[in-house]
């Protein structure tokens, strides 16, 4: 199972250094996902499109039991691509954040790119690769044309 202490160390200290729109009550959500898949054996990675700084991907991170193979996806500085201008992201700023929060960078696969620009049969090869994610969250563009598209993608959980 995951440990408790990991998210609570992290909510209550590196958490508040990283910038982003995440309350720091995430953990009453993410801790009890995370005891249920675990208690039925689903360790599995997790990923996010759209992490911006990482606030919320590292706080699912802390929440996991497992420890590698997680998946950031994300247009970080290929900022023409961030149509609604919601904030600024910055691949070595993210990578950055992951150390901070005590993780290993190279735990996590980075891609950067517009989510629109994605064939279903990517991200099925990448779910395949990794025998599906225990959480998966979309938080990119928030525009109707990007959650049309992230919903044609069909499910990543697995």
């Amino acid at each position: 199972m995951g440990n408790p202490d990991r998210l609570k160390a992290f909510v209550s200290g590196p958490f508040n250094e990283i910038d982003g729109w995440c309350s720091p009550y995430i953990f009453q959500i993410l801790q009890p996902i995370s005891y249920f898949q675990a208690s039925i054996g689903l360790v599995k990675p997790v990923c996010e499109i759209g992490v911006y700084k990482g606030k919320f991907f590292l706080s699912m991170i802390k929440a996991s039991a497992e420890t590698g193979g997680h998946y950031a996806m994300d247009v970080f500085d290929l900022q023409e691509f961030n149509l609604d201008f919601a904030g600024a992201g910055n691949l070595a700023e993210f990578k950055a954040n992951i150390a901070l929060a005590g993780e290993d960078p190279e735990s996590v696969i980075c891609i950067e790119r517009d989510s629109t620009t994605f064939h279903p049969g990517e991200l099925m090869e990448i779910r395949k690769a990794v025998g599906g994610f225990s959480m998966f969250s979309v938080d990119g563009c928030h525009m109707v044309e990007h959650t049309i598209n992230g919903k044609r993608q069909g499910d990543p959980m697995g």
